[in-house]
């Protein structure tokens, strides 16, 4: 009995000593060991990586303290405390947390962590690429950056031979394989192999848009949607159609535009049949027969069935004639309105009568003319 009191208090105090002097302890470690704390080194700084340096995960930092204390064993070929004790022991210092940073008060259970945590308050980035002279605040994220100078891939996959700069795009890559999607929906259990992918996801289930367009307020869901939408206020547009040179800000304008000239219709309405070449067509198209108006005009109640009629039919309560004519100065609240009033201007007359072949500058004036042919009202 006296023998095992003993025991315990030297262990403990050969336990708080290899603490004081974790470095030496770590270069008379077996080198399985070595290796294995190094591994649990390089899953903590992937994990904190784009997120606060150095905070680390208890989990991880119990399991960081359960090492330590059986490397001390280890190194002094004595078992000094039973599993059980050894977790409490961990967690508790842990949990103990006394390292507290002055800037924004977030603790740390180990004086390194908050030295690397300072860091981010200071700015300081004492690790330099020699190539480029971009800056870092660990060398481990230095030495993950050199391999996009040298090219070096040391992360093999074992069942393609594709290779990885970081060891955690070999594991994410590895699932395409295994089929392991660990990261699942809390609302319609659709499971996913990256948690980005499942971050995204949930936005269509919580309805949340982060990402918005800092010139007209548009809020979107995803960043590559707001950023397709910028180039709507840039003015710029990079793709081009192979038929007719049009210019448009989206790849998708350009797929929908392209089936004008292939005569392409995948959208069928089921009440009467007729095809159209996008989804947006169609559904406007069905408001027609469903009667379905959801955009009101908040001056005089007033509804429409598509938002881009409301916004031209807003323009008359404000007054606001934004399509100006370049002969005669007119303006018009309507872009189609200004093309028709050019016609006057120019003498194009594109609608012709199938029976007269008289021509009009605008449909409904053919329409109309068409009555006196067919004795039937429009």
């Amino acid at each position: 009995m006296e023998q095992r009191i003993d025991v315990s208090i030297e262990s403990e105090d050969i336990y708080y000593s290899q603490l004081k002097f974790r470095d030496n302890l770590q270069k008379s470690m077996n080198k399985d060991i070595q290796v294995n704390i190094k591994a649990e080194r390089i899953v903590d700084e992937e994990l904190v990586q784009g997120q606060d340096v150095g905070i680390i995960k208890e989990e991880i930092e119990i399991k960081d303290e359960l090492l330590q204390i059986r490397n001390i064993e280890m190194k002094y070929h004595e078992k000094l405390y039973t599993y059980d004790e050894q977790k409490t022991f961990a967690e508790k210092n842990v949990l103990s947390k006394s390292y507290q940073c002055s800037h924004c008060a977030k603790v740390f259970s180990h004086n390194c962590y908050l030295a690397i945590h300072m860091k981010k308050h200071t700015g300081e980035k004492p690790y330099q690429c020699s190539y480029c002279n971009k800056a870092f605040l660990l060398n481990t994220c230095l030495n993950r950056h050199l391999r996009t100078h040298t090219g070096e891939k040391p992360y093999l996959c074992s069942y393609c031979n594709k290779a990885f700069v970081q060891n955690t795009c070999l594991n994410i890559h590895l699932r395409t394989h295994t089929g392991e999607k660990p990261f699942k929906c809390s609302y319609c259990n659709k499971a996913f192999v990256q948690n980005k992918h499942l971050s995204r996801h949930l936005r269509i289930h919580t309805g949340e848009k982060s990402f918005k367009c800092s010139t007209c307020n548009k809020v979107f869901l995803y960043k590559d949607r707001l950023i397709s939408h910028m180039k709507v206020h840039g003015g710029e547009k990079t793709y081009k159609c192979c038929h007719c040179d049009n210019l448009f800000s989206q790849k998708s304008h350009l797929v929908d535009h392209m089936k004008t000239h292939t005569g392409e219709k995948p959208y069928q309405c089921s009440h009467c049949a007729k095809g159209f070449s996008t989804s947006g067509n169609l559904t406007r198209h069905l408001r027609i027969h469903n009667g379905e108006k959801p955009y009101q005009c908040t001056f005089c109640d007033k509804a429409f069935s598509e938002k881009k009629t409301l916004v031209c039919h807003q323009r008359t309560h404000a007054g606001e004639k934004p399509y100006r004519c370049n002969y005669c100065k007119n303006s018009f609240s309507h872009s189609d309105s200004l093309v028709k009033h050019m016609r006057t201007h120019t003498g194009e007359k594109p609608y012709n009568c199938s029976h007269c072949d008289k021509g009009f500058y605008g449909k409904q004036s053919l329409v109309r003319h068409q009555t006196n042919h067919t004795g039937k009202k429009p």
